[in-house]
């Protein structure tokens, strides 16, 4: 009798462990070809937005919507021609001045030139000092851009149009700002911050603006128009 109960409790638990494995290659499989479809999907829109900025039909002085697709902690930065890195001032929660930082790639599409990437994998921040951040990308594709990035990005007027619609007060300084640059990111944990308000969609509606400034022709991409101030 006890042996037939102990040979019943085995094959409960044989079972229950073959469950569990096929449970975790199920959702591992269906996780993987998740991020496989999702991947494409951002890629391309990451690549559309790029031929939009290069157009020959993106004239000076006209702005447009535009949107791209974002997995979970990936990012969309853009790096002016002559900059080494990128930087988002204030974008942090506080009343303390800070930054964040990535470094431009050292590759083809973006060496002695403006360009944008996606970092599609590894994101991550470190401390890089008591007021900046530095954040890493394990994996870039970067696409090079025709006109430079203008030096900087003002984020007050937009982030006073949402805390007025949304909250019915503007919001409170330091202002954020970008520098040499522009940046997206998707990180529901909340670790890394783009200046912005996270929504929870991929889908990130955005804006492109071209400029003559100096006789020299930039171009900015925004959270929304106009993105030159």
């Amino acid at each position: 009798m006890i042996a037939n109960k102990k040979a019943i409790v085995l094959e409960a638990l044989g079972r229950i462990v073959i469950v569990a494995i096929i449970i975790y290659f199920f959702f591992d499989w269906g996780a993987k070809a998740a991020n496989l479809v999702w991947g494409d999907d951002a890629k391309d829109s990451f690549e559309n937005l790029a031929n939009k900025l290069n157009a020959d039909d993106f004239k000076v002085n006209e702005g447009k919507p535009a949107f791209i697709l974002l997995n979970d902690k990936t990012a969309v930065i853009g790096f002016s021609k002559n900059s080494k890195e990128f930087r988002c001032h204030n974008c942090g929660v506080g009343t303390v001045e800070t930054y964040l930082s990535v470094k431009k790639p050292s590759n083809e599409e973006c060496d002695n030139k403006p360009c944008m990437c996606l970092c599609s994998s590894g994101l991550d921040s470190e401390p890089e000092s008591d007021v900046g951040t530095n954040i890493k990308c394990k994996e870039f594709s970067c696409e090079t851009l025709m006109n430079d990035i203008t030096p900087k990005i003002e984020l007050k007027d937009t982030l006073n149009k949402i805390y007025k619609r949304e909250l019915g007060y503007e919001y409170p300084p330091p202002y954020p700002y970008w520098e040499n640059g522009f940046f997206f990111v998707r990180d529901t944990s909340l670790k890394i911050l783009s200046g912005i308000p996270k929504g929870k969609d991929r889908r990130i509606t955005i804006a492109i603006e071209k400029e003559n400034l100096g006789s020299v022709d930039y171009v900015a991409v925004c959270p929304e128009l106009p993105c030159f101030t």
